[in-house]
């Protein structure tokens, strides 16, 4: 992406509030960062410090989409680390969910996804904050927390189906999709008590498809037409910007973020007072950052 930052969906509603936040007690907009697919490979390992240094001061929090390396890369400690210690330079607190190259899709896929937990298992507490965050309690990244009126949720969505297919696998899985509904619906229904939530966010990797995560594709979709609501699923994976609505409920904004070593993270900001509530600040790459490499 070349020249200047663009900035998507800026467009305020006419003279109020949109209806669905008229029992909202708290409009002001929450503005968080999102990156993932990085750092893949030397380059981007060194950009990756000044990626983090370079995070705009009014974001909130930042949330890293999965892949903190490349295939190629092997699944051993070092990976894990010395990415944990680049993102912990984070001057804002930093979430983050698994990808298919972090663990699934490795030789020893058990091996690297201990690997994982003991690098970011719960790496958000790294920092100090003001608002809770809930973890489910079989899947403990799988993240949840509420600020101002907007739910936000982390879960475990990885892309294809990795090198190992046994029917041990299928059921872990399987099981992984019923967890992730369970959390989703679950903390959907516990912080709408009085119709605190006027959106949702949530961060996979990968975009739950008919095929892989039928059951999912379609509770998402239930749950937004039911609570008639907007809901945001970002994601990474595709490693290239879009920006659509592949669920069944058209009130489902769907985003892959660019992957690190093509642009610099996305700024977002949830507005409840625009009639476009997710708005998108996508920001060009710094390439003098490579210079010397």
């Amino acid at each position: 992406m070349e020249g200047k930052n663009t900035l998507e969906g800026t467009k305020y509603v006419p003279g109020a509030v949109k209806k669905i936040a008229r029992n909202i007690s708290d409009y002001r907009p929450v503005i968080f960062t999102v990156m993932g697919d990085a750092p893949y490979g030397k380059k981007e390992r060194q950009r990756m410090p000044e990626q983090i240094a370079r995070i705009p001061r009014n974001t909130e929090f930042v949330v890293h989409v999965g892949d903190i390396k490349s295939t190629d890369i092997d699944c051993k400690s070092e990976a894990y680390s010395s990415a944990a210690a680049m993102f912990k330079e984070s001057s804002r607190p930093f979430y983050i969910v698994p990808g298919d190259n972090d663990w699934y899709d490795c030789d020893k896929p058990m091996d690297a996804w201990n690997l994982w937990k003991e690098s970011f298992l719960n790496f958000d507490n790294n920092w100090n904050k003001n608002y809770e965050v809930n973890y489910q309690k079989d899947r403990r990244e799988n993240f949840s927390f509420l600020k101002r009126s907007v739910l936000f949720l982390g879960v475990h969505i990885i892309g294809g189906r990795g090198k190992h297919k046994t029917m041990k696998d299928r059921k872990e899985w399987n099981l992984r999709i019923k967890d992730n509904i369970s959390w989703m619906a679950g903390e959907l229904k516990r912080f709408s008590t009085n119709r605190k939530v006027g959106a949702v966010v949530i961060f996979g990797h990968a975009f739950p498809n008919a095929h892989h995560y039928r059951p999912y594709f379609d509770e998402i979709s239930r749950l937004a037409n039911e609570y008639d609501i907007p809901f945001l699923y970002i994601q990474g994976d595709e490693h290239s910007w879009r920006k659509d609505r592949p669920f069944k409920s058209d009130k489902i904004l769907r985003v892959v973020v660019d992957r690190g070593g093509i642009a610099d993270p996305v700024q977002v900001t949830v507005d409840l007072r625009r009639e476009d509530v997710f708005s998108f600040e996508r920001r060009t790459l710094v390439k003098h950052a490579l210079r010397g490499s």
